[in-house]
């Protein structure tokens, strides 16, 4: 790859924070080894720095008028292969140096130099070997340029207030679980916070096994038409019912016009299958690029390996997805259902996770949801497992009319009824 179109291709496909992190820490490139495009390079720089994404091709045309964008490639890809560049540039700028010395008044210099400077290469290459103890200066360096970078990251809200309202921090490379008994609303509690996301900016892939596609855009249309703020019947939906006709339809164009010119609400059944790999959720992954992906249903899934055991099998699996959310850069939203020792009542207990505790072992976040002996519109939810942060075991209820998509509000304090008492 010629060094000019490398340097091209790599700003091109630079699109996020941790893309200029994963430059620094891994391959030791900052916007100084941009010669061919210095002035782009810095912008970029700055721009991702300030806020939080890569700039748009019009932002790009206007202010870099002699870089011609290239469509985004894959990031992993291409900064290997820039990196490779670079150090090819680099040898050769020391041999040329060494040349030069060779042929002056004391070819002896040329030795030590050429020593040094190919150890100082290896060196900066050597990743995989850090010196602890050492330049503490450049260690508190890198932490304050961290955290300027990252403080622009994306984040991601889920809609379920009193899940907001707690310490939590949803962000790319994580995966969040849901567990919960059949029929408790793993799937409805997943696509309300995707949709959610969705309406904030993000993209969004949902590969639900368990549903056809009918049920999956019934759900969506219910979802959205409760946030932007229309009274929609899942019943009336799948019924085709003549008096709500009218009401779908205001709903669909009041919902288009909001989100005109976006193809970032993606939905896939896969085929309804329980053979689903983590190996084919890679590839949708790959071809959709999407900021959240939910998987509707770890028991739907398989490994290649059909020998291993069910507990193999789900490790296998949570590494998986783990690495999926990690590579790509996405928050996955996966769900399981609780295994028979779960109460019928309440939040199951990370120990209740069917198949195997792999499931938990390898979420970054578990909400444990459970029906509620009060009421049919109310689920009751705990968070007791948090990598990054203590457990919430308080438990709290949450909304859930699947119905007409009310789901994840605060629920309304009862009414008090006054007493004669009170009356006088």
């Amino acid at each position: 790859m010629k060094p000019s179109e490398a340097e091209r291709l790599l700003l091109s496909s630079i699109q996020r924070p941790t893309h200029l992190v994963e430059l620094r820490n891994k391959y030791k490139i900052t916007a100084s080894h941009f010669p061919f495009f210095p002035k782009e390079a810095a912008f970029v720089w700055s721009y991702i720095t300030e806020y939080g994404k890569a700039p748009t091709p019009e932002i790009m045309a206007a202010s870099c008028p002699n870089l011609e964008l290239s469509p985004a490639q894959d990031f992993d890809y291409i900064s290997e292969q820039f990196h490779a560049v670079v150090l090819s540039r680099h040898a050769n700028i020391i041999f040329f140096k060494a040349q030069e010395l060779l042929d002056g008044a004391d070819p002896r210099i040329a030795y030590p130099y050429v020593i040094g400077q190919l150890q100082n290469m290896l060196q900066a290459d050597a990743d995989h070997r850090v010196v602890l103890d050492a330049n503490p200066a450049n260690r508190i360096n890198e932490y304050r340029s961290r955290r300027q970078i990252l403080e622009n990251e994306n984040r991601f809200r889920t809609g379920i207030q009193r899940l907001d309202e707690k310490p939590i921090t949803l962000k790319p490379g994580q995966v969040f679980g849901i567990l919960a008994d059949a029929k408790a609303g793993k799937t409805w509690l997943s696509m309300k916070m995707a949709a959610q996301m969705y309406m904030a900016g993000a993209k969004v892939l949902v590969i639900s096994p368990e549903l056809t596609m009918d049920e999956l855009k019934f759900r969506s249309d219910i979802l959205f038409s409760q946030i932007i703020g229309h009274e929609l019947s899942y019943t009336a939906l799948e019924l085709a019912q003549e008096t709500h006709e009218e009401k779908y339809e205001a709903y669909l164009n009041d919902f288009v016009g909001r989100t005109v010119g976006r193809d970032d609400w993606i939905l896939s059944n896969a085929g309804l299958t329980d053979e689903l790999t983590v190996e084919e959720i890679s590839n949708y992954v790959t071809q959709e690029k999407p900021d959240v992906l939910v998987i509707d249903g770890i028991s739907n899934m398989s490994v290649m390996d059909r020998k291993l055991e069910s507990w193999e099998k789900y490790k296998v699996i949570g590494q998986g997805l783990k690495n999926v959310a990690d590579k790509q850069h996405l928050l996955a939203i996966v769900t399981n259902q609780s295994n028979r020792d779960a109460e019928d009542f309440g939040p199951p207990r990370p120990k209740h996770s069917a198949y195997s505790f792999d499931f938990c072992r390898r979420v970054d976040i578990l909400l444990c949801v459970g029906k509620t002996e009060s009421s049919t519109l109310l689920r009751t939810c705990t968070v007791p497992l948090r990598r990054d942060g203590p457990e919430i075991h308080e438990e709290f209820d949450i909304t859930f009319d699947a119905d007409s998509g009310n789901i994840g509000a605060k629920p309304a304090p009862p009414l008090s009824i006054p007493t004669f008492d009170d009356v006088t």
